[in-house]
């Protein structure tokens, strides 16, 4: 999802083509890598060859996605994240006012 989200970036605001550029947006994230269900209904790090005419869904449908405390702890670390945001002392920028001798 994360490479759908930089491409949309890129591409609709212009923001910068090089992979190694920090987007200063800030996000909550997994370092976690995905676990696939497998044919025997465990879980495993290996994608499962489901041949040409299936599609793998990682979805709510498939039975993946739809554990709300984990979707509920995401949300909470998103919203804390805009609080701390919102309650940030703005930055005001000093302007530099020159007195002239003319008076």
């Amino acid at each position: 999802m994360l490479a759908l989200i930089r491409k949309k970036l890129r591409s609709e605001f212009n923001f910068p083509k090089n992979a190694k550029r920090y987007f200063g947006v800030p996000a909550v994230y997994s370092l976690e890598n995905v676990k696939y269900p497998q044919a025997d209904g465990s879980v495993c790090g290996i994608r499962p060859n489901l041949g040409a005419d299936a599609a793998l869904k990682l979805d709510c449908g498939a039975g993946l996605g739809a554990a709300t405390h984990i979707t509920g702890a995401f949300a909470f670390a998103a919203v804390g994240k805009a609080l701390e945001m919102l309650l940030e002392p703005k930055k005001v920028k000093a302007e530099v006012v020159e007195a002239h001798a003319d008076a």
